[in-house]
């Protein structure tokens, strides 16, 4: 089983997308840190996914803080305290990171961490079957007009790839 700690920007594409539902279905052990939680619960209703066990909340107690604090230090100055405790529980956890923040995955790659983005979920829901190739296409689209850092070469690949499935 893949365990997966998720990143605030992929969550957020996951709800803009109406994509929470069909990641859950992946069976991924998901995990996100209580200071992303409250980052994106401020904007996105994330309480049943929550309830429902798909995104567990790993809240820090003082020690756990502290060494939160510390790894900061350490870290890219560029990095916030949410991205040091999302990488932080990654390393923690031997756990793969999905994020689509170019200088977190920079500082994850360096530090061992298997990073991947909002495109290799969507890989993983058109190659398991969840998703459909035509509603991928659609979904992708409506991304692309909300996130627009997303790569364009690598989007027109999956709809090419997509529109001969």
């Amino acid at each position: 089983m893949i365990v997966a700690i998720q990143d605030a920007n992929i969550l957020i594409d996951l709800c803009k997308t109406g994509l929470l539902e069909p990641y859950a279905q992946l069976g991924f052990e998901t995990y996100t840190s209580d200071l992303v939680y409250w980052e994106v619960r401020g904007r996105h209703n994330l309480t049943s996914w929550v309830e429902a066990g798909h995104l567990q909340i790993v809240t820090r107690d003082d020690d756990a803080m502290w060494k939160l604090l510390e790894f900061k230090q350490r870290s890219s100055p560029a990095l916030s305290l949410q991205d040091c405790s999302v990488l932080l529980l990654a390393i923690e956890r031997n756990a793969v990171l999905l994020t689509g923040d170019n200088r977190l995955r920079r500082e994850a790659t360096e530090a061992g961490v298997k990073v991947h983005g909002v495109l290799w979920l969507f890989d993983q829901l058109v190659g398991n079957g969840i998703l459909p190739p035509a509603e991928a296409t659609e979904r992708l689209r409506i991304l692309k007009t909300i996130n627009p850092r997303l790569p364009a070469d690598e989007c027109e690949k999956r709809f090419k790839r997509w529109a001969s499935l």
